[in-house]
C-alpha cells in the first residue's frame, strides 16, 4: 500500500540520518493496513534505493529524495 511505502521511506530516511549513506541496510516499517511491523532489506546504488521483505513487498525510490527530505 502507499502508506506502507511511505513508512519504508521514512524508516530508511531515519537510518540514513543516523548512519549515513550505506550500500545496504535493514530497516523496520509498519503497515497501517495489517498493523504489523516488517523487516525490509534495502540496497542503495547511489541513484535508487530498493527495499524488499515483509509480505513479498518491494519498495523503490530515488536516493535523491532521501537527501532532500
Amino acid at each position: 500500500s502507499c502508506p506502507f511505502a511511505e513508512n519504508v521511506f521514512v524508516s530508511y530516511y531515519d537510518d540514513y540520518k543516523a548512519n549515513g549513506e550505506q550500500s545496504s541496510s535493514v530497516i523496520s516499517a509498519s503497515s497501517p493496513v495489517t498493523g504489523t511491523t516488517y523487516t525490509m532489506s534495502c540496497s542503495n546504488d547511489g541513484t535508487t534505493v530498493s527495499c524488499s521483505g515483509g509480505n513479498n513487498a518491494f519498495v523503490t525510490f530515488p536516493f535523491h529524495a532521501v537527501v532532500v527530505y
